[in-house]
Parts: C-alpha cells; structure tokens; sequence
C-alpha cells in the first residue's frame, strides 16, 4: 500500500514537471513501469508453502507381492498380518523421479531417535527402498528402522505422493473394537482352521475384543494368525493376532490390547484344536527349508563329528603366519552333502575327518600368494581356479576313534614331491591310509590335487564368492525399533526365517556385504549389519 502511495506521488510530480514540458519522455516511461508493477505485483503474493510444489497423480496401481530395491513403493497389508510374505502387497510408483526427489529431501532430514515415542501412532503403511524401511506415523513423522526420525515438516512432499498413492489404492480402514459386535461366526486360521458358531464363546469373543485399548507406540509381538469375523449384518472383519502370548492384536498397522496373555482368547478355540492352549501358543513353526546348494556353510552344522584344525588361522602352516582369523569351516552346502556322504562310509570304521582349510576368502588367497606366488601349490587370486575361494575345495585327513592323525605320505603344506599322489616313496601303512581317503572321496564326486594328497575339490563348481567373510564369533544384539528380519541369504527381498526383537541377543559369525551372518536361538542366517551393535555397547 505505502509503495503504491510513493508511486502515486512520484508519479503526480513528474506529470506537473510533464505539464511544463520537462521529462515528458521520461514520464512515459515511468507510467508503463507502474503499470508492470501493478501487474507483477498481483502474481508475488505470499504462497502457502505448506502446500507441496509437486502435483501427483498416481496410476492404476498394481498390487504385487515381489518388489525392486532399486525402487520405491509402499509396503501394505490387505489382510493385516505382518509376518507372513504371502500377505505383504507392495505398490510401487511409475513416477520414481518425483517419489525419488521427495525421498531425498526427507532422507537429508533424518535425526537421531532411538526409540520411539509410546505416543507415536502408525498409520500401518511402510515405504521400502533398498534397505531401508520408513514407518509412517499419525502425526506426519517417520520413523526409520535405523533409529531415526523425520520430523513431519521436512517430509510433507513425501507425505502427500503417499496419501494420493493410498486414496487410489483404496485400502480399507482399520477396524476399531467398538464394531466388534453381533457376531454369528468367528473363524482362526493357525495351525489349522478353527471356527466358532456356538452364541456363549462368541459373546465372551466379544466382550474381550471390543473392550480392546489402542496401543500407541506398538507391540512387539508375532502377528501371524489370522482371524476372521463375521457379523450378523454381513459385515465381515479381519484381524492379526498375536501368537508368541501377547494380547494383542494389529489391524492396518493399528495394534490393540485385550489383556496381558492370549491364553483366554486360544482357549476359546482350543476345542476345535488336536491341542492344549498352551501348546497352541508355543506351537513350532513348519520345519526349517533346506539350504540350497550354493549356500554357503558351516561344516560343523551338518558333521558334528568332524575334527576342525584349521591350519591358516594359526602359525603352524607353510608360511608361519596367521593367514586368517577365524576358526569355523564353511563350504558350499552341495560340497557339504557329499562330504556327509563320505563321512558315512569313514564312521563305521571307526574314523573321522580332519579339516585343515575349506572355504577361504579372496584376502586370504592374496596373502598366500604374495608369500608363496607358485602356481603349483598356491592358486593365483586372480587367474587360478581358486577353488578354496568358491567354497568348493577342502584339506583334509583322517584320525582314528581316539582323534589321533591316521600316517600320510608327508605333513601337511609340504612343498615337495612327497605330498604327492604317487605314494611310492612312503610307508605301506601311509600309502594305504592316502588311497582310503582318496577312494572315499573321488567315490562322492571329490577331484583330487596331483600334488597335494589332502587337497579335494567338488567337481561341482560354483562362483568365486566375494563378499562373504567368516569371522571370530562374537555377541551382538539388534538395534532397532521393533525387528529386525533373519533371512535366509543376504538380500532384502530373500525369505525370512524369523524375526529378532529390539535388543534380541545372537552370535554374529561373518560379514556378506551389508549383511552379517549370524546364529539367533539356533537359527543362522543373514540380517542387516546397520540394525547391529556389539553388546557391550
């Protein structure tokens, strides 16, 4: 207003000085200047910036249970339950640039936050890129299974291409316990399918859920059972339930409690169950899937009987060095079957294996090399078959029911002629001793090194493995904010195994990448390495 006031008298000054016949030019000027300003003006008004700049509108979005982790998407649950990768929906944006530049300016935003907040309501929906999860809350924020959170006025750009993505997916809303009434028929599918028409259980089913309490901050408990309510209006509800004894239960990332225990919601349902409630609630999960072929691991999982002695991870080898530091064998899980097989031929004899070297990483390989760069006893890290590094070579002998070492034709890494196959220049108990092992193993498909009685390679071959590196165990525990995820290789889209809470104690064995390997209540496989910290820490 006031500029226009010094415009307007500016303005009458020149047309005065106009009206005398000084800067008439000058005036003209001026008067297509304010006319411009007038105009621009009308156009610089303060915008809401809290309105994002990007406008989005989704396509017809595709549900699919497989994702990319080279792109964004949504992590959803049609039926709720989050434990179970056959219910996990993934919907993923064709306009990665957009989602992409508004995931950046939200990652740039990222603060320290290590639990969250028991007053943080989710919205049940996650965003997965990579490795990374990124939980939604009620109050606009994020919160990132790394610890951290993003205040929502950092992420309303992100925020809204999530709101517009979900008003076209149409997902249902959760259900609250005030709908939980008039039921004529409830239906539990775990370990089997239990239902219940009889009008008394489902009253008391009632009573319990509908009295249910939100709880904020979230549970930390297995939702792998699925029940299904039917009412009498034909509405029908779908609820996650807990199964490791919460009492509680999850719908679109909203969870609720009931009780303390989940004892009186199974016994309900015990009656259609062949078992107790408590055997219902500590029921085991189906068996473990069996390691594929190029797995790597460890040895002593699958032939306990097998003596390690594995020679690199101390002095007492050619070199005199500790080559490496770790002290458990791994090969190839196919390696490992057929060395069962060879185990099973040995046993009855009263024998057992010696295990000097098996897996070796590429480091090691190098080390060997830069020491010893004879093709003829050490296999060039970069040229050479470098069999120990793909899991699939092993060294080895054989010891007698008291552990004792079986006699050889030499020790073993002796560089001359005397570890080698010929066997003419040893005693007869030590040639025999040598042709037993080499018969046992060429007969379950094992290759044997000319020059090295003891070496043996699959004559199945598998690829030089890069990333993994066996390690000392030691403890470490999960740092995260609800669960971490044990997977059966190291990627994020693998099968998981199970899931180990925040602070879930286990023995970290190697390291694969962004992954480790680790042993959690008798399980191994691979979790994050970032949702890791020692536990002395």
């Amino acid at each position: 207003g006031k500029f226009f006031i010094l415009s307007a008298a500016v303005g009458l000054l020149l047309a005065t000085l106009a009206g005398r016949g000084f800067f008439t030019q000058w005036t003209d000027y001026f008067a297509t200047f304010l006319v411009k300003t007038q105009e621009q003006h009308q156009y610089t008004q303060p915008v809401d910036t809290t309105v994002p700049s990007t406008q989005f509108q989704p396509e017809t979005p595709e549900l699919t249970q497989e994702r990319d982790p080279e792109k964004i998407c949504l992590r959803v649950q049609p039926t709720g339950v989050i434990s179970s990768g056959d219910e996990n929906r993934y919907y993923t944006p064709k306009e990665q640039d957009i989602w992409f530049g508004a995931y950046e300016i939200a990652a740039a935003s990222r603060i320290a936050d290590e639990y969250w907040n028991p007053e943080d309501q989710s919205t049940g929906v996650w965003l997965r890129y990579q490795d990374e999860w990124w939980r939604f809350l009620k109050n606009g924020d994020i919160l990132t299974l790394s610890n951290e959170r993003i205040p929502a006025s950092q992420c309303q750009e992100l925020t809204a291409l999530v709101e517009d993505a979900l008003s076209v997916i149409g997902l249902p809303e959760p259900v609250r316990p005030e709908q939980i009434q008039s039921l004529r028929k409830a239906t539990l599918d775990w370990n089997g399918i239990h239902t219940l028409t009889e009008p008394e259980k489902l009253s008391q089913l009632e009573r319990m859920l509908s009295s249910s309490q939100e709880l904020r901050g979230g549970a930390n408990c297995w939702f792998t059972a699925l029940l299904t309510l039917e009412r009498e209006d034909g509405t029908v509800l779908t609820l996650s339930m807990a199964t490791d004894s919460c009492g509680t239960w999850l719908s679109q990332g909203v969870f609720y409690e009931y009780s303390q225990g989940n004892e009186s919601f199974y016994a309900l349902f015990s009656a259609q169950a062949d078992m107790t409630p408590s055997q219902m609630e500590t029921a085991t999960p189906p068996a473990e899937q069996e390691p594929d072929d190029e797995d790597l691991v460890r040895i002593s999982d699958y032939i306990p009987s097998a003596i390690l002695d594995l020679r690199y991870a101390t002095e007492n080898n050619f070199t005199g060095k500790t080559v490496y530091s770790f002290t458990d064998a791994y090969l190839r899980y196919g390696t490992v079957k057929k060395l069962q097989a060879v185990v099973e031929v040995l046993a009855p004899q009263g024998y057992s294996l010696v295990i000097w070297d098996a897996f070796r990483p590429v480091s090691a390989q190098q080390t060997l090399w830069d020491i010893c760069p004879d093709p003829n006893y050490v296999s060039n890290p970069i040229t050479g078959n470098r069999n120990h590094c793909r899991g699939n070579a092993i060294d080895l002998s054989i010891a007698d029911s008291q552990g004792n070492l079986l006699e050889m034709p030499s020790e073993f890494d002796d560089l001359t002629v005397k570890a080698d196959r010929n066997y003419s220049d040893c005693t007869p108990e030590a040639a025999a001793n040598a042709q037993l092992l080499q018969d046992a193993m060429e007969a379950q498909g094992f290759t044997g090194y000319e020059k090295e009685w003891w070496h043996f390679s699959d004559s199945t071959s598998y690829p030089v493995e890069e990333a993994f590196l066996p390690l000392l165990p030691s403890q470490w525990q999960a740092s995260c904010n609800e669960f971490i995820t044990l997977r059966r290789k190291p990627d994020t889209s693998a099968e998981a195994i199970c899931r180990i809470p925040q602070g879930g104690e286990m023995t970290k064995l190697a390291d694969s990448g962004n992954f480790a390997y680790v042993e959690y209540q008798g399980k191994v496989g691979y979790a994050l390495r970032s949702y890791l910290k020692p536990v002395s820490q």
